[in-house]
């Protein structure tokens, strides 16, 4: 091989190098992610229970109902990841089947239902964010157990709808 020859073949590996480090490959490089979905914490009390429901709905991670219910007797947990559990103004009835928190002996099952509207405009918090914010307003949400009927009051509960970066934590932005 002449030393022409081989001048070129190093420039054409260096130039090819330089490219990778360039211009990362799709392994590396930071994928866009759009989530949408939906945020609901509620909680109530009545005939000697406390409760509190969080209804969570993703399109990239799942959808997750939660339902805690304090009793004289002691706590009562559950948890389903089903759903969507927000439809078009209903929230659907989820039913949970519940464990007692310490035994976990099955306790009965909780079922949560209701009806909601989104109000207000949606805000852009940030460059990478499509909008946040737009808020849900609760009409009616219940949570029945053991016969009893608990009118829940929810303080949290908003529609999102972001477009975010995914990178591995340690990466720089």
């Amino acid at each position: 091989m002449t030393y022409r020859k081989l001048s070129r073949a190093i420039t054409a590996i260096a130039l090819g190098a330089a490219a990778l480090v360039a211009f990362p490959t799709s392994a590396t490089a930071q994928p866009r992610v759009h989530e949408e979905g939906f945020v609901v914490e509620c909680s109530g009390a009545g005939d000697g229970y406390t409760a509190s429901v969080t209804l969570f709905q993703n399109s990239q991670f799942g959808n997750e109902a939660t339902v805690v219910i304090e009793t004289a007797e002691g706590t009562l947990l559950g948890v389903i990841s089903d759903g969507p559990f927000l439809t078009d103004g209903t929230i659907d009835e989820v039913v949970v089947p519940l464990r007692e928190e310490n035994s976990q002996e099955p306790a009965g099952s909780a079922t949560v239902s209701g009806s909601y509207t989104v109000s207000e405009e949606p805000t852009r918090i940030d460059p990478e964010v499509i909008n946040e914010g737009e808020f849900i307003h609760i009409v009616d949400l219940t949570l029945e157990y053991a016969g009893s009927t608990i009118a829940l009051d929810c303080d949290n509960a908003f529609a999102f709808d972001l477009m975010t970066l995914e990178r591995r934590i340690g990466t720089p932005g």
